[in-house]
């Protein structure tokens, strides 16, 4: 045992590494792990925000133009899928119509069963004269949207928004004064969180996603589910004129309706911020950040160090722009253009909420 025990001990005395006790190295070790720490943190606040902040410039410049997008119902595109669904659907609803007219005529069924056959006939001569003027019907139904969407918007200037919304989540990517997009008061936080704990950088992370991301997302989902409605639009009706898949053809009518609407909510939505920013004080609704003194004092530099007074102020030892400073000054978080972006986002849910089952 003793024998194995010294061979153990060698083994580990030759491969393991004496640590360098010396001044130098214990200097050297830790200033590897500080740039490590904070070599990882630096990055991963920047990829993190310039990722989430990727399209927010196309979003900013286009706001309006996205809320007033419709697809052209007479467009290639809807087109291509209306008359391959027109094609399959209009001779059913011929050969149906004429099965019916034929048992109306030379059958003599009950008074009830002659009653529904009759109603039968109206719903699908109905339904065939509707899924036939589809397209001018549907067109019709988008270009009400979009003048009415206009008309709302044009009550007051969208640009409120968009300026706000740069306060809040920082200024287009593409400016060029690349620090510029990084001073807005939600990224100084999420610096500050992912500097004081990774972790936490992950919970500042999300909103710039859910906001920049979800708006992308919402526009285009929107514009791909009127697309999609409206060429499936003569199967909805044929679903809808029979009784046994009224209730599935009615669903679907009611979805092409509501998504093609949903536009003029959203710009009432948008009018709704725009007018409580502009009716609103100065700083109400806000969480404060720094008191302003502070901010003057770290704007201007006044900061004493035993070498003598410096211009670059210092927070906990770490360098910080008057820039900074003076956004770190400034109310922290506007909450109306936060809340009204996340209104847009979950107006689909309130919308088929309200709306469920208006159609008879």
């Amino acid at each position: 045992m003793l024998i194995i025990f010294s061979l153990l001990t060698t083994v580990i005395a030759i491969t393991v590494p004496t640590p360098d006790l010396s001044l130098k190295g214990i200097l050297l070790s830790k200033t590897a792990g500080q740039t490590s720490w904070w070599l990882k943190r630096t990055i991963y606040a920047f990829v993190s925000l310039d990722y989430s902040k990727e399209d927010f410039g196309f979003i900013i410049d286009n706001l309006s133009d996205l809320i007033l997008i419709n697809p052209d119902a007479k467009g290639t595109e809807v087109m291509g899928g209306l008359h391959f669904f027109l094609s399959l659907i209009q001779p059913l609803y011929l050969l149906t119509i004429t099965v019916t007219a034929f048992y109306l005529i030379f059958i003599s069924g009950s008074p009830s069963g002659r009653a529904k056959a009759k109603s039968l006939m109206g719903s699908l001569i109905l339904g065939m004269i509707i899924i036939s003027l589809s397209p001018v019907l549907l067109s019709a139904l988008a270009n009400f949207s979009a003048i009415t969407t206009k008309a709302i918007m044009g009550q007051a200037d969208v640009s409120v928004v968009t300026d706000n919304l740069q306060n809040v989540f920082g200024a287009p990517e593409n400016m060029p004064d690349y620090m510029a997009s990084h001073t807005c008061t939600l990224c100084l936080m999420h610096w500050m969180a992912t500097f004081t704990e990774i972790e936490l950088g992950y919970y500042t992370f999300l909103p710039f996603m859910i906001m920049i991301w979800g708006l992308g997302v919402y526009f285009f989902l929107r514009f791909a589910m009127i697309t999609l409605w409206m060429m499936i639009f003569p199967l909805s009706m044929l679903l809808y004129s029979f009784e046994t898949t009224k209730a599935v053809g009615r669903n679907m009518l009611e979805q092409t309706i509501m998504w093609i609407f949903l536009q003029i909510f959203n710009a009432v939505v948008i009018i709704a911020i725009t007018l409580c920013i502009i009716q609103s004080q100065p700083g109400i609704m806000t969480v404060p950040g720094v008191p302003a003194w502070m901010g003057e004092l770290l704007a201007i530099g006044i900061v004493g160090t035993a070498a003598g007074a410096i211009n670059i102020p210092f927070i906990g030892g770490l360098a910080v722009s008057p820039v900074v400073a003076a956004r770190l000054s400034s109310p922290l978080i506007e909450f109306i253009p936060f809340v009204g972006c996340f209104a847009m986002l979950l107006a689909p849910l309130f919308i088929m909420r309200l709306f469920k089952g208006f159609l008879p």
